[in-house]
């Protein structure tokens, strides 16, 4: 494995495989909630990190020119991830691409204990290739193809339950801290806002869950991204429980009458939480 900085202290891009593996470092205080469990949005940015290393396995990539955006992500938490990450874990990523079309692209991940080989998440995003001239989709180099798995082709985005009259509303503005380098609100940002907003509506007693969504053990987190989203932008954000599971909330971000983000969390609700 070859070393690289940041928090990712090993890689290797198997050519064989065509998969690429990352190890990061022990995972830092800040990667952990108040509950004592690493912070979901949180593993959602050590995915956004693991495709950057990807890109820079990519000789013919251009970040001045192009930059793949996220539309759509769907992260599963495996029981390990609550019972077993501590502060002493490192992760290991294994990342590959699964399918490439005109203008999108694929790829699914594995994240396990990098010591014990625990499997701890499976996610897949679906990424856009974007022109940053004009900001819209671009075709996808030739290239990349080369690095495609032969997976079948994916069921990604599906449609989002519509939002019923009566619902909880949340509102704020997109801070400087929360937009990244592509100069627009982070993919993983609008996960942590929904799961504040979710938050808020569960203490005021809008659900039927009573506490803070940290106090529960996530099963999946499900994000379509409609529209960007800068600094200074007013942000209201629609939350609804789907009836069919004790914790699932339905969140749709809004920016005037614009959908700006829509995003699905599921929890785990023991009898015992009430308590």
């Amino acid at each position: 494995m070859s070393t690289t900085s940041g928090i990712f202290t090993k890689t290797l891009m198997d050519e064989e495989t065509k998969r690429l593996h990352v190890v990061a470092g022990e995972l830092a205080p800040d990667d952990f909630d108040k509950s004592g469990k690493m912070t979901v949005w949180k593993m959602s940015k050590y995915l956004q990190g693991c495709r950057l290393v990807y890109l820079t396995h990519t000789p013919w990539f251009d970040a001045v020119r192009n930059r793949a955006w996220v539309r759509h992500q769907k992260i599963d938490f495996l029981p390990a991830f609550s019972k077993h990450i501590d502060y002493s874990t490192s992760l290991k990523v294994t990342m590959w691409l699964s399918f490439v079309g005109n203008t999108s692209f694929v790829w699914d991940y594995v994240v396990s204990d990098y010591v014990t080989g625990i499997q701890v998440v499976k996610a897949k995003t679906q990424m856009v290739w974007v022109d940053l001239a004009d900001r819209r989709p671009a075709k996808i180099p030739d290239e990349f193809r080369e690095r495609l798995v032969a997976d079948p082709r994916p069921v990604v985005v599906q449609p989002f339950p519509s939002k019923p009259a009566s619902h909880f509303k949340f509102q704020l503005s997109v801070a400087s801290s929360d937009t990244d380098f592509n100069q627009h609100t982070n993919q993983a940002v609008y996960i942590r806002m929904c799961m504040d907003a979710a938050s808020a509506g569960a203490l005021k007693g809008q659900f039927t869950f009573p506490k803070e969504l940290v106090y529960y053990n996530p099963r999946s987190v499900t994000v379509n991204y409609v529209k960007e989203s800068k600094m200074g932008d007013c942000l209201e954000i629609a939350c609804w429980e789907n009836q069919s599971n004790p914790i699932s909330v339905c969140c749709e971000i809004t920016k005037g009458s614009e959908v700006v983000c829509q995003c699905q969390l599921e929890f785990d609700y023991d009898v015992k939480s009430k308590l």
